[in-house]
């Protein structure tokens, strides 16, 4: 779902147990908010090794979207106030989280 990947982008993530993950290239998200509009989330990291997405709360506030856990539940705002995302703490303490994302069949992935 990655958009404008640029595969030159490398480099790796490391995870709290110390193992790591290769960067493949750096694209963008459009996703789609729950008025039905479009949002993009640039600068997100193509590692294909991954078997699930991971969404950085660092990341998201850092490009001015608001970030608010509160009563078991995670939710992000953009800059408008719109929610863009809404999810239950799991049993493991992690957030899992479904949206909306826009198929971009015209742009490389």
């Amino acid at each position: 779902m990655l958009t404008q990947l640029d595969t030159s982008v490398r480099g790796s993530v490391k995870f709290g147990d110390g193992s790591r993950v290769e960067i493949h290239g750096m694209g963008s998200v459009v996703m789609q908010d729950r008025q039905q509009g479009h949002k993009v989330l640039t600068d997100v990291y193509y590692i294909p090794e991954l078997k699930s997405n991971i969404v950085s709360l660092g990341q998201l506030e850092e490009k001015g979207f608001m970030v608010v856990l509160g009563n078991g539940r995670l939710r992000v705002f953009d800059q408008e106030q719109t929610l863009l995302i809404s999810a239950p703490r799991t049993g493991n303490r992690l957030y899992l989280a479904t949206f909306g994302l826009v198929p971009m069949f015209a742009c490389s992935i």
